[in-house]
């Protein structure tokens, strides 16, 4: 019998070296890229956050009135108020919460009907006044929140 020797061939270990290297590489420069397009992304949101956080401090309201199913709230302050976070409690718990999506400029006036609160239930109400940071992320101010006695 003869043997015939066979020449196995394949890439050498200098070029899949260099391959592996080149691989190596172009992962890492699209993690680079991508983090860097996300990390300053994330930074944007959280100073637009932050924006608003300070802007609550500016926040002066005051309720005016409540009857017959409708708020009417004073801004005082020199800063638009976008929405109102209206929570009815019946003592120390919270009983139900209304949002309610409408601006009340600075220094003006305006009356909120009050549709998804049962008056008659709850004793006290707490009016959270929010900021909005983009089209529908909305910062609370509780700090400033005003909590008004209902019964």
């Amino acid at each position: 019998m003869s043997f015939i020797k066979k020449m196995k061939k394949g890439v050498s270990p200098l070029i899949a070296t260099v391959l592996l290297i080149g691989f190596t590489i172009a992962v890492v420069a699209l993690i680079v890229l991508w983090g860097r397009g996300y990390v300053s992304e994330k930074a944007e949101k959280q100073g637009a956050l932050a924006e608003a956080r300070l802007k609550c401090q500016s926040l002066d309201f005051s309720v005016m009135d409540l009857k017959g199913g409708e708020i009417t709230l004073k801004n005082k302050g020199t800063v638009d108020i976008d929405s109102f976070v209206l929570r009815g409690k019946k003592g120390a718990e919270s009983a139900d919460v209304e949002i309610v999506r409408q601006p009340l400029k600075s220094l003006s006036m305006g009356s909120f009907p009050i549709s998804k609160l049962n008056l008659n239930n709850i004793l006290t109400m707490e009016i959270i006044p929010q900021l909005r940071v983009s089209s529908n992320v909305y910062v609370p101010c509780t700090a400033q929140s005003v909590e008004i006695r209902v019964a």
